[in-house]
C-alpha cells in the first residue's frame, strides 16, 4: 500500500481489471455467483473524491463540499464463479450526458460558458444541455421472456435507467426514448438532457417478467421552498449579499435567537425594496400557491403573450392560447409505468378517489410489488429547488449559511403510501386509480419492500424508518459540529449530513391491498446497551438491509423470513449544529434530546444484526470496531442447500471502508468481507482487498448466478432520440448539434 495517507472521504475513478487478494481467513467452496455494487466517484474534473477546494489555477472550485451523491457512477463486478482467481472489475457510466460533461471539463477551451456542466447541489446541470444522469445509485437483475440470459438495470433518481452488460459493464440502451418521459422542467425548456424524476429501484416482477416503474412531475411552485430567495441570487446578487450581510452583524449581537430570526426575516419580507415582487410570499413556505411570486410572473408573461397574439392575429384563438400558458407550467402528475423487454412501454397516470392526479410532495425513491398490488410512496428524500443552492457565495461561507437556514425544511415525520391493483392495469386506458391509504405510516421511511405474496390481500410491507434524518443534507464548509462548537471536520466536506437526531426504527406493516387500511405493525426499535463496550442488537442509524432472493432476475420472495440490516451507529463528526436545529421538535421522538447528546459525544459503532420477521425480534448480532465502517451488504445462497433453512442457508457479500491508526492518522482501504449468514455472530470468515480498488461509500448491491452479455434485442438509438430534441431548439439548435456530433455520437455508433 502507497505511503500517501487514504482518508475517510477519499474515491478513485480508475476503471479496473484487477484480482482480488485473501488478507484473512478462508474462502468457502460453497459461495459462487457475481457481486455488483454501484457508488458515486465524484466528477470529471475531480480525478475522485473528495472535490478539491482549488481548481489547478488556485481559483475556488465550485464543486468543493457537494455532496458526495452528486458524482459519475461507477459500478464494481466480483466473480466469485472461479474462487481460486477472484476477478474484480470496474467501469464508469459513460451515458451520453457523461461524454458531454467530459469533452467540457475544466482546462477545455474555446466553449460556450453556458455549456460546461456545474454542480447545483444534489444535481450536476448544464444550462444549455440540461442535467446529468449519473446512474450511481442502484443495480437491478432483469431477465425479460425474450432473453435467455439475465441483464442488469443502473438507475438514478433524476434519470432514465439505462440497461447495464452484465459481464462487460458496458451500458446498451436507455430504457425508453425521450419521448416516452416526461421532464420534471416546464415544456418551453428543451434540454436534450432532460431532468427525469423517476424511481431508483425501479422492481422486477421475476414470475411475469415484467419491470415496473415510475415517471413523475411536480409544479414548480411545490419545489420551491422559497421563491424570492431563489428570484433574489439570480436577479440581484450583489444587494442580496450586502444588504443580508448587514442583518447578520445586527443578529450577531442579538441577545436572543429570537431576535436574531426576527431580524434576519425582516430583511427577507421586505425583498421587494430590491427586487420587483407581485405578490409576497411567507418565508418558508413548502406548497406555494398559484398566486405567490412565481406564479404571478408566469401570469404576467402569459398576460403579455395573450395580448400579443390577439392584436397580432384579431381573434381570440383560446387553444393557442392555453398551449402557451401550458409552455410555461409543471404539473403534479404520477405515472406507473410497466415494461416487458418489447418495444412498447405501457403508462397510465395515477388518479385518486376523486379523479384527481395524486401530489408527491418529495420523492418516489423506492417501488415495490406483490403478486396482486403495487405499492408506491412519497418518500423521506428531498428534492426541492433548496437543495439546488451549492455555496452560490463560496467566498462569503456567512451568507450561504443563513440562506441554507432560511429555506431549509425538515423530513414529513410520515409516509404516504399509494396501492395500484395489478388487475386494472389493461393496455389502453390511459389514466388507473392509485388507492390512498387511509392513514399514513406513522414514521418516514426512503427504503421498504413487500413479500410478493399477499394472502387475503394483505401487503406485508418492511422498512427502514430514517426518523428525523435527512439523507438530501450534507455537511458543508461552513457547518458547525453540534458537539465541539467548532468547524466542521474538513474531511468530511460533502457526507451524508446524517449525525442522529432520535433512535432510528426497523417496521413490520401489515396492509388491507384493497382498503389500505394498517392491519397490524410491529416496530423494532432498540437501544443496545449504548453505555457499554459491547452494545448488542441497536438500531442507532439504520443503513441497508438484504435477505434471500433480493431483487432477483429469476425468483421473487414469496416470504421475507430473515432480514440483515446495518446499523450505522452514531458518529458525533456527522452531527451538524444545523441539523440539530432542523431536528430538535421531531414529532416522533423517544430519546430525548440531553440523552441524544450524550450517545453523541460517546459515539456508536457499525454493526449487522439478523432480525427474525415473524417476531420481530434480533437472533444475532456482531459489532464492528472503530473505523469499521460496512457500506453494502448482499445475501448470496449456497451453490448447495447446506441447511432446511432456507432464509439463512448462505452467505453475507460486504463492501466495507476498513481504516488502520498509523503515526499521521487514520489509514483507510477498500475490503470486502463474506460472513456465514447462518453465524453472523461468529464475524467475518474471510477478506478481500486489492490496493487499486479504493471507495469511500458504496450504495445498492446485487446479485447474478452468471455474468453473461446481454441478448437484450431492445435499442433506442441514441442520435436519432437526441436529435428529436435538438430539431425543436430555436436559437442554440445548430451550435448544439454540432456539439453532439463532435463530442457525443461518436462515443454511440
Amino acid at each position: 500500500m502507497s505511503n500517501t495517507i487514504k482518508p475517510l472521504m477519499y474515491t478513485k475513478r480508475d476503471e479496473l481489471d484487477v484480482q482480488l487478494n485473501i488478507i484473512e481467513g478462508e474462502i468457502p467452496d460453497d459461495i459462487y455467483g457475481v457481486f455488483y455494487v454501484s457508488y458515486p466517484v465524484g466528477s470529471v474534473n475531480s480525478g475522485g473524491l473528495p472535490f478539491p477546494k482549488n481548481l489547478p489555477d488556485g481559483s475556488n472550485n465550485n464543486e468543493y463540499a457537494s455532496p458526495i451523491m452528486n458524482g459519475d457512477g461507477m459500478v464494481l463486478k466480483i466473480d466469485l464463479n472461479n474462487l481460486k482467481n477472484i476477478q474484480a472489475k470496474t467501469r464508469l457510466m459513460k451515458t451520453p450526458c457523461y461524454w458531454a460533461d467530459y469533452n467540457t471539463r475544466y482546462g477545455t477551451k474555446n466553449i460556450n460558458p453556458l455549456i460546461p456542466f456545474k454542480n447545483f447541489g444534489i444535481s450536476r446541470m448544464s444550462l444549455m444541455l440540461g442535467a446529468r444522469n449519473e446512474l450511481n445509485t442502484a443495480i437491478i437483475p432483469i431477465k425479460f421472456k425474450n432473453q435467455k440470459n439475465s441483464s442488469l438495470l443502473a438507475s438514478y433518481d433524476v434519470g432514465r435507467p439505462y440497461v447495464l452488460d452484465a459481464n462487460s459493464l458496458e451500458l446498451k440502451t436507455a430504457v425508453g426514448a425521450l419521448s416516452e418521459w416526461i421532464p420534471a422542467t416546464p415544456p418551453f425548456i428543451k434540454w436534450p438532457f432532460p431532468l427525469i424524476q423517476t424511481s431508483a429501484h425501479p422492481t422486477f416482477d421475476a414470475e411475469t417478467q415484467e419491470l415496473f416503474t415510475v415517471n413523475y412531475t411536480r409544479s414548480m411552485q411545490s419545489m420551491m421552498a422559497n421563491e424570492k430567495v431563489i428570484n433574489t441570487l439570480s436577479k440581484n446578487p450583489e444587494m442580496f449579499e450586502k444588504e443580508l450581510e448587514k442583518r447578520i452583524r445586527l443578529a450577531n449581537v442579538a441577545v436572543s435567537d429570537e431576535e436574531k430570526e426576527k431580524l434576519i426575516r425582516e430583511f427577507f419580507e421586505n425583498l421587494e425594496k430590491y427586487v420587483p415582487i407581485d405578490a409576497k410570499n411567507t418565508l418558508v413556505n413548502v406548497e406555494v400557491d398559484e398566486k405567490s411570486w412565481l406564479g404571478k410572473r408566469i401570469e404576467n408573461i402569459v398576460n403579455f403573450v395573450k395580448k400579443y397574439l390577439k392584436k397580432l392575429l384579431g381573434s381570440w384563438l383560446s387553444d393557442e392560447i392555453k398551449k402557451v400558458e401550458d409552455e410555461f407550467k409543471t404539473f403534479n402528475n404520477v405515472y406507473l409505468m410497466q415494461w416487458d423487454g418489447g418495444n412498447v412501454i405501457n403508462k397510465w397516470m395515477l388518479m385518486d378517489e376523486f379523479n384527481q392526479p395524486i401530489v408527491i410532495s418529495e420523492c418516489m425513491h423506492q417501488t415495490s410489488i406483490t403478486k396482486d398490488y403495487i405499492f408506491l410512496t412519497d418518500c423521506a428524500f428531498k428534492f426541492s429547488l433548496d437543495l439546488l443552492v451549492n455555496n452560490p457565495f463560496q467566498h462569503n461561507p456567512v451568507i450561504d449559511e443563513a440562506l441554507r437556514w432560511l429555506i431549509a425544511r425538515p423530513m414529513v415525520p410520515y409516509t404516504k403510501g399509494y396501492i395500484i391493483k395489478r388487475r386494472e392495469l389493461q393496455k389502453g386506458k390511459k389514466s388507473i386509480r392509485a388507492l390512498m391509504m387511509k392513514e399514513s405510516i406513522p414514521l418516514e421511511s426512503i427504503h421498504y419492500d413487500c413479500e410478493f405474496e399477499n394472502k387475503n390481500n394483505i401487503i406485508t410491507l418492511y422498512a427502514v424508518h430514517n426518523t428525523a434524518t435527512c439523507i438530501a443534507e450534507w455537511v458543508r464548509s461552513f457547518d458547525k459540529n453540534k458537539i465541539t462548537g467548532t468547524a466542521a471536520d474538513p474531511e468530511l466536506m460533502g457526507m451524508f449530513a446524517v449525525g442522529c437526531m432520535d433512535i432510528t426504527r426497523f417496521g413490520k406493516w401489515q396492509i388491507n391491498g384493497e382498503t389500505g387500511e394498517i392491519k397490524q405493525s410491529d416496530i423494532f426499535c432498540e437501544e443496545g446497551k449504548w453505555r457499554d463496550k459491547n452494545l448488542g442488537a441497536n438500531t442507532w442509524g439504520l443503513g441497508l438491509f438484504t435477505y434471500r432472493d433480493m431483487i432477483s432476475a429469476t425468483k421473487n420472495a414469496a416470504t421475507i423470513d430473515t432480514i440483515y440490516f446495518t446499523s450505522n451507529g452514531v458518529d458525533d463528526r456527522l452531527l451538524t449544529q444545523f441539523i440539530y436545529d432542523l431536528y430538535e421538535k421531531y414529532d416522533n421522538r423517544i430519546v430525548p434530546l440531553h440523552e441524544m447528546l450524550e450517545v453523541a459525544k460517546r459515539g456508536v459503532p457499525f454493526s449487522i444484526t439478523m432480525l427474525d420477521t415473524k417476531s420481530m425480534k434480533a437472533l444475532q448480532y456482531f459489532q464492528l470496531e472503530k473505523y469499521e465502517y460496512i457500506r453494502g451488504l448482499h445475501f448470496i445462497p449456497r451453490k448447495v442447500a447446506k441447511t432446511d433453512n432456507y432464509s439463512i442457508d448462505g452467505y453475507l457479500f460486504c463492501s466495507m471502508q476498513v481504516g488502520k491508526v498509523i503515526s499521521e492518522g487514520v489509514q483507510y482501504q477498500s475490503e470486502f468481507w463474506i460472513f456465514d449468514a447462518s453465524n453472523i455472530e461468529k464475524g467475518p470468515i474471510a477478506k478481500l482487498f486489492n490496493e487499486e480498488i479504493i471507495f469511500c461509500f458504496t450504495l445498492h448491491t446485487a446479485w447474478l448466478e452468471e455474468a453473461i452479455n446481454s441478448d437484450l434485442p431492445y435499442n433506442i438509438d441514441t442520435r436519432e432520440d437526441i436529435n428529436e430534441v435538438i430539431n425543436k431548439l430555436i436559437l442554440t439548435r445548430e451550435e448544439v448539434q454540432i456539439f453532439f456530433d463532435k463530442n457525443v455520437y461518436p462515443h454511440f455508433q
